[in-house]
């Protein structure tokens, strides 16, 4: 087998490896963003923490973004941007609705607008049921306001959406035709050379 043939197959096969074993679709949590143990909640030109904790079934373990079980749930937001501190931050937790959180959809838990000169708001609230969740985080000044909103979840597993359940097969079927495409055109090599081997040797 020529030289270019293998290192084609090889490059099939390490392309196969690598759909396999290495690419997953990726969803957006709305403002959220992970960032090292904690996720980072975009509001306007600034950011905040978004940590949570479930101290009666986790203890001090912290979580980003979904909240894995239901019942009594710490979450804490963070102002990483000093300017933060200087306005005035309103909180509300609502139940997930296709129409969006101000249309419809029930509010389970809100913060009026307040001082954050701490820099640091804790919001406690019982979760008595599974189900998908919208959280919104406004901030305002005597100039501006702005107005983040991300949704998450309570107590369900790792959700596909319809695309993604659709689409799940692409990757792992790709790489597995990859790898066959590898195999047969190798095999075919190897005949050919083998062939070429004989009729010389002949």
């Amino acid at each position: 087998m020529s030289m270019h043939v293998r290192i084609g197959i090889t490059a099939v096969v390490m392309l196969a490896c690598a759909l396999a074993g290495g690419l997953r679709p990726a969803f957006g949590h709305g403002a959220l963003s992970g960032d090292a143990d904690a996720c980072k909640l975009s509001i306007g030109p600034y950011s905040m923490h978004f940590i949570g904790y479930q101290p009666s079934q986790s203890g001090n373990t912290e979580f980003c973004e979904d909240i894995p079980n239901t019942g009594q749930t710490i979450i804490v937001l963070e102002s990483i941007d000093e300017m933060l501190k200087d306005m005035e931050v309103g909180i509300r937790i609502a139940t997930a609705s296709p129409a969006g959180a101000d249309n419809g959809a029930e509010v389970i838990f809100e913060q009026p607008y307040r001082g954050n000169s701490r820099g640091s708001i804790t919001v406690m609230q019982n979760f008595s049921a599974k189900g998908d969740f919208v959280g919104i985080v406004s901030a305002r000044s005597t100039e501006n306001e702005y107005v983040a909103r991300f949704p998450f979840s309570v107590g369900l597993p790792p959700a596909e959406t319809a695309a993604s359940a659709g689409t799940g097969w692409v990757w792992p079927g790709l790489a597995a035709l990859l790898l066959i495409i590898a195999v047969l055109v190798g095999w075919r090599f190897m005949r050919r050379d083998r062939a070429a081997a004989e009729a010389g040797g002949g």
